[in-house]
């Protein structure tokens, strides 16, 4: 069913036009000045006008914790293939009902063609990853760069990987970056370590764009590793 989506290029397209806002404004802050969660914002954003259905911080339908009073995870962003469409989500409702929550009295949907199985959907996981970031509002390099890039696909493809009602998910990797070949290579060599661990890394697509240097940073590349079922 998502056979045809290029997350990289989807996602990056998104990005690539609100940093043309930013450079038109002459914003002394860009794109690797924003919050993790301010990109999810405008990744949701950019699949919704790409035609898709988008949920946010939704449950993994399988996947809780083994502590009893521990949160249950939670994926990014998910797509439905339309706008509209909700997901099944069995576990989360009965949770709520039994912890008497305000849904203690919802009734299953009763338009089944607006209803979507997590095997439907595509899951996405969002980390951010710069190789100059901000400390205290001071941009500077980032020490720990290399290991905040490999340890950010481990454990989010872990997490895809190990949700046995997840069919298609990705993990998708915003990189800042003083330059396209050095973002390139820092992918390769974070896949490979990754792999070396065995994680599940199906393939790896990738887009970049220019971004106006204020920190150090003069690339973004959007990264989309498919997790391998």
């Amino acid at each position: 069913m998502w056979q045809g989506f290029d997350a990289a290029e989807v996602l990056s397209a998104g990005l690539a036009c609100h940093e043309r806002a930013l450079r038109e404004e002459q914003s002394v802050r860009g794109l690797d000045a924003l919050k993790e969660l301010q990109l999810h914002e405008l990744l949701a954003q950019t699949c919704a006008h790409a035609g898709y259905g988008v949920h946010r911080e939704v449950g993994y339908p399988t996947l809780h914790s083994a502590t009893r009073h521990s949160a249950r995870p939670r994926c990014d962003i998910v797509l439905t293939p339309m706008p509209g469409q909700s997901l099944s989500d069995a576990l989360d409702q009965r949770r709520e009902r039994e912890r008497h929550t305000l849904f203690a009295n919802l009734e299953p949907p009763t338009n089944e063609s607006t209803h979507v199985a997590p095997h439907e959907c595509l899951w996405i996981e969002i980390k951010t990853v710069a190789q100059f970031a901000y400390t205290n509002g001071i941009p500077g390099p980032n020490r720990g760069y290399s290991s905040e890039l490999v340890q950010a696909l481990r454990t989010d493809l872990d997490k895809l990987a190990g949700d046995t009602a997840i069919d298609q998910g990705l993990v998708a990797l915003v990189l800042f970056t003083h330059d396209e070949r050095t973002a390139r290579n820092d992918l390769v060599a974070a896949a490979n370590r990754c792999l070396d661990h065995a994680a599940a890394i199906a393939s790896m697509s990738s887009r970049s764009f220019p971004i106006t240097d204020r920190a150090g940073n003069a690339c973004c590349t959007v990264a989309a590793f498919d997790v391998l079922k």
